[in-house]
């Protein structure tokens, strides 16, 4: 299959969700709002169970000139790393040909946002140009989610309105009757509460050591640049000039990323290289920005004004409640209870392995055997109550 380059042929279909937060699909919407505020609506829904994960309305006034901006991938970091922190990680996200999800439409080089996904474990997909029907449920969230929050009062200005949105995102998950084939037209989360389990978990003060440049530079090297050499001996990568050699200019190079020392080499069509150089930017804190260590549940707040849509404060994080649970109901090992006690104590160390516990088959095997049981639905029901650990 063709990527659509106009050969005749069209790219396949995105993959198909079979469990909760397998895909989540990503999409915008524009507002203007009746104080003059131009308002992008990330709006985000778990694709196999019809789960409304988010919906960040962000400041996109210009303030001169043009009336709107673009949203840049800063922006979405931080709406998605509150969905994060609400739902744990999916395992992979879904999104249409946007610039700031895509970087440049002619270039094959990863975006930032998705090298940022990468290093977090996440996989990225992409929709068929012109295709709407690839992001069903966003599309369909979108007309449904705005529907709620119309009114004049809702719609005043930003704080208004992303109040609206967070406050009907929760009935549209727990209350509003899904039309979703897989929810016999029960509320979301009522059909499927396995969407509030999720091995694959997040904390802000944890995304240090969730994210690995290994799993970027792998991401990296399964593509092939190919740049013509300017007048100047120069190619561009990353919105960067590179000097090749006057000697090249006029031709066609291609560029290769070597995953074990973190270079890009530059190679001749006889396949001689002839410059190898480091990437720019290619260290943790340049793809993590600087971005305060929350608590649970806290909120980002940016200058685009991202609001939190999580749901009451717990005492601990549902997940690590989950987990513990798990713990105390089966033969756990001490030393992986110990683990899970250093998440609660600020340790990075022990944060990290009780990480890799949350990952494994075997949590993720006792996560079905307990949402198989009654005692989940006792456990639901109070969780809020639940005391953190001594």
């Amino acid at each position: 299959m063709s990527n659509g380059s106009g050969n005749g042929f069209f790219p396949p279909p995105p993959p198909r969700a079979t469990r909760a937060h397998e895909i989540w699909e990503l999409d915008f919407k524009e507002i203007w709002l009746a104080d003059g505020t131009a308002a992008s609506v990330l709006d985000i829904v778990d694709k196999a169970t019809g789960v409304y994960i988010g919906s960040f309305a962000i400041d996109v006034t210009r303030k001169r000139g043009k009336r709107r901006r673009k949203v840049n991938w800063r922006e979405v970091q931080q709406a998605l790393r509150l969905a994060f922190q609400e739902w744990g990680r999916p395992e992979r996200i879904q999104t249409d040909k946007e610039l700031v999800f895509e970087g440049h439409p002619a270039d094959l080089y990863p975006s930032r946002f998705q090298q940022w996904l990468a290093g977090l474990g996440i996989q990225f997909e992409r929709t068929r140009p012109g295709r709407p029907q690839d992001q069903a449920r966003v599309e369909r969230g979108h007309r449904t989610l705005f529907g709620f929050a119309c009114s004049e009062e809702d719609r005043r200005d930003l704080t208004s309105f992303q109040a609206a949105l967070s406050r009907n995102r929760h009935l549209y998950n727990h209350k509003f009757p899904s039309r979703a084939q897989s929810c016999h037209g029960q509320p979301p989360l009522v059909a499927h509460p396995e969407a509030l389990m999720n091995p694959r978990a997040y904390q802000p003060d944890m995304e240090w050591h969730l994210f690995s440049l290994d799993r970027v530079a792998q991401l990296l090297a399964h593509h092939t640049l190919q740049r013509k050499v300017n007048a100047a001996g120069q190619i561009s990568l990353g919105n960067r000039l590179y000097y090749v050699g006057q000697r090249h200019a006029g031709r066609q190079v291609h560029l290769r990323f070597d995953a074990v020392s973190h270079t890009w080499g530059v190679f001749t069509e006889e396949n001689e290289e002839i410059k190898r150089f480091h990437p720019p930017q290619f260290t943790k804190s340049d793809f993590l920005g600087h971005y305060p260590l929350l608590r649970p549940h806290a909120a980002y707040e940016t200058g685009s004004s991202v609001r939190s849509t999580s749901q009451p404060e717990s005492p601990i994080p549902l997940w690590l409640f989950f987990l513990l649970l798990q713990c105390w109901l089966s033969s756990i090992p001490d030393s992986h209870v110990e683990a899970l006690n250093g998440v609660l104590k600020n340790d990075p160390a022990t944060a990290a392995q009780a990480l890799s516990i949350l990952a494994s088959p075997a949590w993720q095997q006792a996560c079905r055997r307990m949402m198989d049981s009654s005692l989940i639905q006792q456990v639901k029901s109070d969780v809020v109550n639940v005391p953190p650990p001594e």
